[in-house]
């Protein structure tokens, strides 16, 4: 560990925003303290305890996600088309083409032609 950096005590149980400490998980490569944190939403993730403490993560993932879903910023990763619902990937595999094409036809406003035409 590096002469500067100082120790940071953390104790299993302390909460910062949505994430609970649960326990250590050594250090990084350059040193700096890892715990394993638990999110509200049940997923654990090994962070830095610098980065949690200072605020700049403050979930696993989830806040975001939730957050760009209410402005409407999550690209939809379903479609339905003559009442079935497949993901993306799904209809990629039916359609022999990748998750991305089938993702840029969707956003497009054109994937119902293509399954018209190609199914």
């Amino acid at each position: 560990m590096a002469a500067s950096m100082k120790k940071i005590v953390l104790m299993e149980g302390d909460q910062f925003n949505r994430l609970t400490a649960v326990r250590a998980a050594g250090s990084d490569r350059k040193g700096y303290q890892l715990w394993v944190f638990r999110c509200e939403c049940g997923t654990e993730k090994i962070l830095r305890v610098k980065t949690v403490k200072n605020e700049e993560v403050r979930s696993c993932g989830c806040l975001r996600r939730l957050l760009y879903r209410r402005m409407g910023l999550v690209q939809k990763r379903t479609f339905t088309y003559k009442g079935e619902t497949l993901s993306q990937a799904e209809w990629g595999r039916r359609l022999g083409k990748t998750r991305e094409r089938v993702r840029q036809l969707q956003n497009e406003g054109r994937l119902k032609d293509y399954l018209d035409k190609h199914l």
